[in-house]
């Protein structure tokens, strides 16, 4: 029998699914659906699909590297940002679309090229979840944070740095940090030993300066002293943990351009310097580029076939991927280091480079674009690469979600069992995953990816579907050409109580929403045990939306405890109705 499921008993359902007793050993979640694989081993974790043969074969290999390297393996994490899934050569770009990526192209041969890869829909939100494993609706950090606004999410964050840093690990961070500027909230605040970089997105030290950008700004001399009273740090910063601050020169029009040329000097000399003092080391390289508008260094100006600055910005962060490795390759540290390159969320498609109407945006085969729901602003390129540990020249469409980055690092690292309890991770170890040299059978460990964002539940996506609850309209007059997605949509529920549902493999442009009858309970279950995730643990200073309810936020939220008890009296027929 097919019925409409009110969505108030969808979310007294959720209670029924995770097994809500008294009894403190039925707190773990158990799937009623038959299709699903995720199993929960501890109530804080997020469960995973376990692979056994897999998990030994990984152990194996760990235990042997370490005993030959004489100590844990490296960490170079490289994030571009606002890259499309489509700008690498390997993803369909490359010299198709004007900016050829030989060494981006080199890594993925070397290594292992995802294709179902996910973030969040902005920058802040998505740095913040893969350092702590956790989504940014549990540390606040939901929305990208503007000059002169404080930021308190992180201080009470237990970041994947610190874990490692505590172990032994030398920790460092370069280029952009966009988490904060705060007493607390600097990188070597929160777990890095050393950090050079820009403290906020490139856009605040230039777009005011610029008269293609904003002429409003630059040709009204009032407007521009006061932007200049406008309390944020425009300069360059080195800090060390538990050491002096260092403030550099003025980020503006001029050096701007020179930024990602300096990180790269300074990634460098610490590996460098790690490596000497014989030191595993976590290294997150953070670039500026390509995030609009794009002012590629002098040495990259005209270099891309398409001579536009967003293709020459892709061609000088295709040079900085190739002299990363490259500084691996010549410090005798390939075999030991996992390499990570990724984007921090899909590309921005409401900009144009100032003037000339020329699109300052990458590519991607998909709807929608950063800062929406749809695939376009949530699905990146996601590569890695470890020379005897990962396989060569793999390809899998299996699940991964930056935030297992987290969880993954922390098992190669041997710092798993420092993850807190005292918290939920969303996180989930991909370890054996990366390492197998099997067919995975483009299954990973990862069941579903959720989708959020603000204070909403969007959706989820499990196997070749996607469910959503909500989604987002681009312009105000929206048609095939209307761009968009950070600073041009709207946000609307669907018309039906069980929701949308896309099968990304047949229609990966999500053009047509039907409903397949098998995979609707599979996925309302999925989607309400994650949103009881912030029942069991109700970390959410600007708060969740639940059942049109507000939970958490700065008054604590609307949500009465008499609804809660209600939730629980109806979760039994809830269940029921959901598999009738």
């Amino acid at each position: 029998m097919n019925r409409k499921i009110p969505v108030f008993l969808c979310m007294a359902g959720l209670l029924a699914f995770a097994g809500v007793t008294n009894a403190e050993d039925s707190k773990l979640w158990k799937a009623k659906s038959p299709f699903l694989k995720g199993v929960q081993e501890q109530p804080h974790l997020e469960p995973a699909i376990p692979h056994p043969a897999r998990e030994k074969g990984a152990g194996a290999k760990l235990k042997a590297l370490e005993a030959k390297a004489g100590q844990k393996p490296n960490f170079l994490v490289i994030y571009v940002d606002d890259m499309g899934w489509g700008d690498p050569g390997v993803y369909g770009g490359g010299a198709a679309i004007g900016a050829p990526t030989p060494n981006i192209d080199s890594l993925a041969h070397d290594g292992l090229m995802m294709t179902s890869a996910y973030s969040q829909p902005a920058c802040t939100p998505t740095r913040a979840a893969w350092q702590t494993g956790r989504l940014p609706q549990r540390s606040g950090l939901t929305r990208p944070t503007a000059a002169g606004e404080e930021s308190g999410g992180m201080g009470a964050e237990v970041t994947i740095a610190k874990l490692l840093s505590n172990e032994g690990y030398v920790t460092g961070m370069t280029g952009k940090w966009h988490l904060g500027e705060a007493e607390g909230q600097w990188p070597t605040d929160v777990g890095f030993d050393e950090y050079y970089g820009n403290l906020g997105v490139n856009t605040i030290y230039h777009d005011w300066r610029d008269p293609n950008f904003s002429p409003e700004m630059v040709y009204d001399p009032a407007r521009t002293e006061a932007m200049k009273k406008v309390q944020f740090i425009r300069t360059t910063v080195k800090s060390a943990k538990g050491g002096k601050r260092e403030f550099g020169e003025e980020i503006n029009l001029e050096t701007e351009p020179l930024l990602e040329e300096r990180y790269l000097a300074w990634s460098k000399d610490f590996m460098e310097r790690a490596t000497k003092a014989k030191k595993p080391f976590l290294l997150y390289h953070a670039m500026n580029r390509v995030h609009t508008k794009n002012y590629p260094n002098p040495k990259f100006r005209g270099k891309s076939l398409a001579k536009t600055p967003y293709k020459d910005s892709i061609v000088e962060v295709d040079s900085i991927v190739g002299e990363l490795v490259e500084t691996i390759r010549a410090l005798g540290q390939e075999e030991n280091t996992l390499i990570v390159f990724t984007s921090d969320n899909g590309a921005e498609d409401d900009v144009h480079a100032g003037g000339i109407n020329t699109s300052d945006a990458g590519h991607q085969p998909w709807r929608g674009a950063k800062g929406t729901t749809w695939e376009g602003g949530v699905r990146v390129s996601f590569i890695t690469s470890w020379p005897g540990m990962i396989k060569k020249g793999r390809v899998s469409d299996g699940l991964f979600d930056h935030m297992d980055l987290y969880n993954t690092l922390a098992r190669m690292g041997g710092v798993a069992d420092k993850i807190p309890s005292d918290r939920y991770i969303d996180g989930i170890d991909q370890t054996d995953w990366l390492l197998t040299d099997k067919d995975d059978g483009h299954e990973s460990n990862r069941e579903a990816v959720f989708y959020w964002y603000g204070q909403d539940f969007y959706g989820v996506r499990w196997n070749e579907y996607k469910r959503m609850e909500r989604f987002m309209t681009i312009g105000m007059n929206p048609g095939p050409s209307t761009s968009g997605g950070l600073m041009n949509a709207s946000k609307s529920e669907t018309s039906s109580d069980i929701g949308w549902y896309f099968n990304l493999y047949s229609d990966p442009k999500e053009r047509l929403h039907t409903t397949r009858t098998w995979v609707v309970a599979p996925m309302i279950e999925l989607s309400m045990r994650n949103k009881l995730s912030f029942l069991h643990y109700p970390q959410a200073p600007r708060g969740v939306m639940l059942n049109n309810y507000l939970l958490g936020g700065p008054a604590g939220g609307t949500l009465p405890k008499e609804v809660v008890a209600k939730m629980r009296t109806m979760a039994e027929a809830a269940a029921n109705a959901q598999n009738d």
